[in-house]
């Protein structure tokens, strides 16, 4: 075992174990960079041109010091389930390898019109609903209200429009169940007429 090993077990030199290891180990030369052997222009690289918004976001977080306006201050969103998942869902959840598993949502984006979250590239869920509502009362202006039909009808249009079941006496016969045999009711049982033995 090496000494910087057998110096960095030991509880004396515990709280140093990282600078006694970096002492004793040899460090290594430090390598030259591929840009001193490339000639200046080519050293360079290209320029990029930088977004003003970056440029303005670094300018407030050095003279402010507050922290910048992001998706609810720098919060991470997640998105949460719609369904209950199945049983199989929440064993390869639990078990399978990690491409299997649920990934956290990192494509979270504000809403452009509304300033509501949502995913990006999906189209916002409040703007939907106020479109589609939009486009039912735009409908009900162009077709108007619906029809409203009587409630309450004459006696005799009802019987001209719900006709019903029609019976002839055969049925009507048998629907009273008059051709059923009725059961004698017993007489009514009293104690005093038991012969005692």
């Amino acid at each position: 075992m090496s000494l910087a090993l057998r110096l960095a077990s030991s509880p004396v030199y515990a709280a140093m174990a990282g600078t006694s290891i970096s002492i004793a180990l040899p460090r290594l030369p430090a390598l030259p960079k591929l840009a001193d052997f490339l000639p200046k222009q080519w050293a360079q690289g290209p320029t990029v041109a930088v977004d003003p918004r970056l440029e303005e976001l670094r300018e407030l977080l050095e003279k402010k010091g507050l922290p910048p306006f992001m998706i609810d201050n720098g919060a991470i969103l997640k998105a949460a389930p719609k369904k209950k998942p199945s049983y199989k869902r929440t064993r390869e959840k639990l078990y399978s390898p990690g491409d299997k598993q649920i990934q956290p949502l990192h494509n979270l984006r504000r809403c452009a019109a509304c300033g509501r979250v949502k995913r990006s590239h999906f189209m916002c869920m409040h703007c939907f609903g106020e479109i589609r509502a939009m486009l039912k009362q735009k409908k009900r202006e162009i077709f108007g209200e619906p029809a409203k039909y009587e409630q309450k009808l004459d006696s005799v249009d009802e019987r001209i429009i719900y006709p019903g079941k029609y019976y002839t006496q055969k049925d009507w016969r048998m629907e009273k169940k008059e051709w059923i045999p009725k059961r004698e009711e017993p007489l009514m049982f009293d104690r005093s007429q038991v012969k005692k033995r």
